[in-house]
C-alpha cells in the first residue's frame, strides 16, 4: 500500500483557484440531450443505482450532442476522456490520483441534491485506494478546514488535487448523475485567478 505524507496548509498553487463556473447557453437542453444519450445508447441507467459508478462513455457523445462539443471547443480543449459519476450519498474526503483540471458537467438530480467542498489539512497522509479499477487517494488527517465550496447547478473546472469531498443532505433515492472530463493537456488555465 502506497503511503504519501505530506502537510497541506497552502493551495497547490496560489494563484489558482479550487473550482470556477463555466457559462453554457441553454444548460438544461444540453444536460436534456446528454441524459437521452446516456439513456438510448449505454446501460448505465440500467446499472444498479447504488453501486458505486464511475463508467466511461464514448467520446462520440459530443457528435451527438453538438452543443456538449461546441462547449469544449470554444475553451480551446481536447478531449481525452469522459466518465459518468453516479453518486447518491456522501463521499469519503480524497484526493483524485489524476490531478489534471477536470470539468464536471450537471445531467440530471444535481440541483440542492449536494455540495462539493473544498478542504485545508493539517498532518494529511495520503494512502492509496482503488475502487472498480480506478485509483484514488483516502486522506488520514488531524485537522480539517473548508475552504472553498460550489453546488454543480452549472458546469465547473475544478482541481481534483486539492482535498475535496461530496455532501449530500439526505441519502438520494435516485442518484445524482455527471459528467466528468479530462483532457489532454490540462486546462489550468481555467482555474488561474483574474488580476483586477
Amino acid at each position: 500500500m502506497l503511503r504519501l505524507q505530506y502537510l497541506v496548509t497552502v493551495h497547490i498553487n496560489i494563484c489558482m483557484k479550487n473550482f470556477k463556473y463555466l457559462d453554457i447557453d441553454n444548460m438544461e437542453l444540453v444536460s436534456e440531450k446528454i441524459y437521452n444519450y446516456i439513456r438510448d445508447t449505454t446501460d448505465i441507467l440500467q446499472v444498479s443505482p447504488w453501486n458505486p459508478n464511475w463508467l466511461p462513455l464514448s467520446l462520440d457523445v459530443i457528435n451527438q450532442v453538438p452543443e456538449l462539443g461546441k462547449f469544449i471547443s470554444d475553451l480551446n480543449l481536447d478531449l481525452r476522456s469522459i466518465h459518468v459519476l453516479r453518486t447518491w450519498r456522501t463521499s469519503k474526503l480524497h484526493v483524485d490520483t489524476r490531478t489534471d483540471i477536470r470539468i464536471n458537467f450537471p445531467v440530471s438530480n444535481t440541483l440542492g441534491s449536494a455540495v462539493t467542498h473544498f478542504y485545508e489539512l493539517k498532518d494529511c497522509v495520503r494512502v492509496e485506494k482503488f475502487l472498480q479499477g480506478y485509483s484514488y487517494y483516502d486522506l488520514e488527517y488531524s485537522d480539517q478546514k473548508i475552504i472553498d465550496s460550489y453546488v454543480l447547478d452549472r458546469p465547473v473546472a475544478f482541481n481534483p488535487d486539492v482535498p475535496h469531498q461530496v455532501v449530500h443532505a439526505v441519502q438520494e433515492t435516485t442518484p445524482r448523475l455527471i459528467l466528468t472530463m479530462s483532457f489532454h493537456n490540462s486546462p489550468t488555465y481555467l482555474l488561474d485567478d483574474e488580476i483586477i
